[in-house]
Formats: C-alpha cells, sequence, structure tokens
C-alpha cells in the first residue's frame, strides 16, 4: 500500500512537493529486512537539547525537517495535541529544531544535566539502519498514529521494543557516527 505526502519547503521560494510513501505496518517485519540487507550504523548523540514540560490542550509540532534534492522540506502531517494520558511527558527539542515527547522514565534514562545545566544525551551509543525508500510507519511504537521517513532517512534499533524513524537532516544535527570494534572488522 502506498500513500501520497505534501512536503512542505523552509525556504518560500520553493514549491511543495509531493512524494509517494510506501505504509508499513509490520515495523518488525519490515526492520528485520533492512537488517538482511543494510550494514548498521553506529552513532552516539552528542548535541545539547532544550527541554521542558508540556500542558494538556498544548500543541506539539515535531517539525521533522528532511534534504530532498538538496532542498529543506517539512512534513505536513506533524502537530499533535496533548492529552491528559501525556501531561507527565517532557518536550525535547533538537538543535534542528525538530519537537518530540517522551515519557520521564525514557527522559531520564536518555539525559542528563551537565556542569554548565544544559540538558545533553547520556550519549549511549545506538544502532540505525539507513532508509532506502520514502515509508511510513503505522502505528508508531509511541502511540502516534504514523511517521514518515523520507528515503536517507534511518531507523533507531538499538531498542526492538523502541523502534523509530529519524530525518536525514536530524541525525545529521544530532549524532556523531561512530565505529564499534565489529564495524572496525568490516573495514579492515
Amino acid at each position: 500500500m502506498k500513500q501520497v505526502v505534501n512536503l512542505y519547503p523552509l525556504d518560500e521560494k520553493d514549491e511543495m512537493i509531493k512524494k509517494e510513501f510506501k505504509i508499513i505496518e509490520d515495523l518488525e517485519g519490515y526492520v528485520n529486512k533492512l537488517l538482511r540487507e543494510e550494514p548498521i550504523l553506529t552513532a552516539i548523540k552528542d548535541c545539547v537539547v532544550k527541554v521542558r514540560a508540556v500542558k494538556e490542550g498544548e500543541i506539539v509540532d515535531t517539525r521533522p525537517r528532511t534534504k530532498v534534492n538538496g532542498k529543506i522540506y517539512t512534513f505536513s502531517e506533524t502537530k499533535r495535541i496533548v492529552d491528559k494520558t501525556k501531561v507527565d511527558n517532557i518536550a525535547v527539542t533538537n538543535p534542528d529544531g525538530e519537537e518530540y515527547l517522551l515519557t520521564k522514565e525514557k527522559f531520564c534514562a536518555r539525559y542528563v544535566q551537565d556542569r554548565n545545566n544544559k540538558w545533553i544525551s547520556k550519549g549511549q551509543p545506538q544502532n540505525f539502519v539507513v532508509v532506502r525508500e520514502n515509508i511510513i510507519i503505522t502505528p508508531t511504537n509511541w502511540g502516534g498514529d504514523t511517521q514518515a521517513i523520507c528515503k536517507g532517512g534511518l531507523i533507531n534499533i538499538t531498542d526492538l521494543n523502541d523502534i523509530y524513524g529519524i530525518t536525514n537532516i536530524a541525525f545529521e544535527k544530532t549524532y556523531s557516527r561512530i565505529k564499534t570494534k565489529e564495524q572496525e572488522m568490516l573495514y579492515k
């Protein structure tokens, strides 16, 4: 099954484009296929993030940005209203402006304040596979209806019970690639 998604340019001089996305309903099966076909990329999130509590009824706009043919676009389906089940969540904003919600438990497991009182990742290595086609994950692991990932984006497979996508731009602005001992052996 496929769906057409509107991508909106950040530069007002550019025009909106439409891209066809493959709908992925069996995420586990899709990830297993990627693991057979694609190398695993290991990286560490090494950026400072902004953090805030959210209120019921607040609109959270994830604004994921993706690069297509050298131009930067945002997705159309990115706004969520915080309901009473999400009031204890933390909104995290990456350097590229992308915002997402984490439970307090996940936030505390992933982030810490540095000595300058800035929030940084705990720097645990994360494993990713690159997506070679435009896809829509449905449903998402965090309770959202869908997540669109353009070709060249990545899927975080570190915890197979918490799989999620990340756009190419968000990855470039928030992660640094590292080589594990296994990966170093592949390149010798």
